[in-house]
């Protein structure tokens, strides 16, 4: 359901079942919901021996907790995976132990040298995961709350 100005995203869990798994699930494909990040390595730790297609699309909100630095560091050994495209805000929510977190995965459209040189780029997740590449989410290109 989406409200002027604010989007209200479906808990994983109410997506699927957290002890539901599909034998022969190839290619995933989710937007627009809140998680846990144990949830979603959950999920995709039960369809490790067939997944070979990720894509989180849109705004994507991890509880508190959470991080998705930890959890793209999870999702590396996840060696099945031969596509993987992640685009849209990532946030965590702050957690007594944990800190906000927000980056905004969105292609680029302008010349590498431009302002928006520190927002990570999909196929910058994308080659971290999939082949050497540096990992993409630091401090520096995370955004501050209330600032897109």
């Amino acid at each position: 359901m989406t409200m002027i100005g604010s989007l209200y995203p479906a808990r994983l869990t109410h997506l699927i079942s957290e002890e539901h798994t599909w034998p022969k699930l190839k290619k995933l494909e989710l937007g627009l919901f809140e998680t846990s990040e144990f949830q979603l390595a959950d999920l995709l730790r039960r369809h490790a021996s067939t997944l070979k297609d990720l894509r989180l699309r849109g705004e994507i909100e991890m509880d508190s907790g959470g991080s998705w630095i930890s959890l793209l560091q999870k999702l590396k050994g996840f060696h099945m995976l031969e596509k993987v495209r992640i685009e849209g805000d990532l946030t965590t929510r702050a957690g007594p132990d944990t800190a906000e977190e927000r980056w905004q995965i969105w292609e680029r459209r302008f010349p590498i040298t431009s302002i928006v040189l520190k927002d990570p780029a999909p196929w910058d997740l994308e080659n971290y995961l999939l082949r050497d590449g540096l990992f993409p989410l630091t401090e520096d290109n995370m955004h501050s709350w209330g600032r897109r």
